[in-house]
């Protein structure tokens, strides 16, 4: 079987987004791993600082602490500090804002606080994400790798997951727009103009899930994108992953870290001769993206 020169490039085009993933995770995390474990004499700070500083609970307990005092400034400095202390950008974004975003949503349940301190605490989350966008960034792609449209649930307002799920798909090399449309006709004038290659819906509250295939169903012909693959995220696709295939999406993903991979990979799929790919889900690794982690909750205030 002779393969021509044009298909080989394609087909090496189509793996290179995640073949620069893979080699950004060996060089800043594997090797420096590596070398720390074989090391000999005191740890070289600049070493410590490759590897990272694992966050744990305790940093989400002081943080949400710090986002609900009246001064901005202690959770600014505490961000800072751990960075400082080597904890990556990206362990930033995954293990403390997300889970402090969590946090403040599980204590609007609670009524351990109220809709201002929980909105005032992910306005400062939100500016921490935007002050630390510049650093995560660095060494993104040049070209956009294909355009990705972000979107709340029409009739939510939140847009820090969706923040942070934008962040990773701007390094991966994405174009990626974000909109938080007010209905169901504002979120397909959307689509219309940016005629995307992915669409990302995050859905925060369970009662909006059975109108959302409805709404699937006419983004796609609002799109004009035939082979259009849609993403959709939130702790409800979590604790069921079959939500996805009942709303007509293609796939989900476990966090922002994850959704360019899923989102590379329908694409592809929709490029190949085969048709439309069956939905992404819980059971395969790499496939799971929750854009919408900000409130955990039923209520989603605005930010």
């Amino acid at each position: 079987m002779t393969v021509s020169r044009q298909s080989t490039g394609e087909a090496l085009a189509a793996v290179r987004p995640a073949t620069d993933a893979l080699l950004r995770t060996i060089e800043s995390q594997l090797i420096p791993r590596l070398l720390l474990a074989h090391r000999v004499g005191p740890t070289p700070p600049s070493l410590a600082a490759a590897v990272g500083r694992a966050l744990d609970e305790a940093d989400v307990a002081a943080f949400v602490h710090h986002v609900l005092t009246v001064d901005e400034e202690p959770a600014r400095q505490f961000v800072d500090a751990l960075l400082a202390e080597g904890a990556p950008v990206e362990a930033i974004y995954l293990d403390l804002l997300v889970p402090t975003a969590r946090r403040l949503g599980d204590m609007w349940e609670s009524d351990d606080c109220d809709f201002v301190d929980v909105a005032v605490g992910i306005g400062r989350v939100q500016r921490v994400v935007r002050g630390l966008s510049e650093t995560f960034l660095a060494g993104a792609p040049a070209g956009p790798v294909g355009e990705v449209l972000l979107t709340s649930c029409p009739g939510e307002t939140h847009t820090l997951g969706l923040s942070l799920v934008a962040e990773f798909f701007v390094r991966d090399g994405w174009a990626v727009h974000i909109v938080t449309p007010t209905d169901e006709r504002d979120l397909l004038a959307d689509v219309r103009q940016s005629s995307p290659d992915v669409l990302g819906i995050s859905v925060a509250c369970a009662f909006r899930v059975p109108a959302l295939r409805r709404t699937i169903q006419r983004i796609r012909i609002a799109s004009g994108n035939p082979a259009l693959a849609v993403l959709v995220g939130g702790h409800l696709f979590q604790a069921d992953p079959d939500l996805v295939g009942q709303v007509g999406a293609d796939g989900t993903a476990v966090d922002a870290r994850e959704a360019p991979r899923v989102a590379h990979a329908l694409v592809a799929g929709r490029a190949a001769p085969a048709s439309r790919p069956r939905a992404v889900g819980r059971s395969e690794a790499s496939s799971h993206f929750a854009p919408s982690t900000d409130i955990a909750g039923e209520r989603t205030p605005a930010e």
